[in-house]
């Protein structure tokens, strides 16, 4: 299948509008979403053994959504909603075994007392390499370290995208 039938599906299948639609009708005065992009796509995948393009098709979808949701969110006058942005383990871009995948991530609330977003904070000094065939035009990246696990003997990240030039909050 390419590339652009598998982003149509995860976009069709990542409505930010409906899911806007089903907070208002519910109870709940916030909502997280965290959408793994590739796992909303048909595209075959083994997480214990990730190739280079895999890589690149995971970020490419969450990248794709995350744009999406931009997009969308433009739109939206009866809640308040983040700026959605890509999140992305490190142990993703390694190749490592069993990463979760990149997701889409945004904060949705009914009241301004209830919103309160992830916040898009880290270290925006360090590079992030990515296949060349990833458009960055326009995205602020930043780098979250990771957590200390004693088990372990590296301690590896998270990188943050989100695509610029909007506020912070819809309303």
């Amino acid at each position: 299948m390419d590339y652009e039938e598998l982003k149509r599906q995860v976009l069709a299948q990542n409505d930010l509008l409906e899911d806007v639609a089903s907070l208002l009708e519910d109870d709940d005065q916030v909502v997280y979403l965290d959408r793994h992009a590739i796992e909303w796509s048909a595209a075959k995948y083994d997480p214990y053994v990730l190739n280079p393009e895999t890589v690149k098709l995971g970020v490419m979808l969450a990248l794709d959504l995350v744009r999406h949701w931009s997009a969308q969110r433009k739109s939206l006058t009866s809640i308040y909603a983040s700026e959605p942005f890509l999140y992305m383990d490190e142990e993703w871009l390694l190749g490592r075994k069993n990463p979760a995948p990149p997701s889409a991530r945004i904060c949705l609330a009914k009241s301004e007392q209830a919103f309160d977003p992830v916040p898009f904070e880290g270290d925006p000094h360090r590079r992030l390499n990515l296949d060349s065939d990833i458009d960055l035009t326009g995205a602020s990246v930043v780098y979250v370290e990771g957590y200390d696990d004693p088990e372990e003997k590296e301690r590896l990240g998270a990188w943050l995208i989100r695509i610029d030039g909007e506020d912070q909050e819809s309303r």
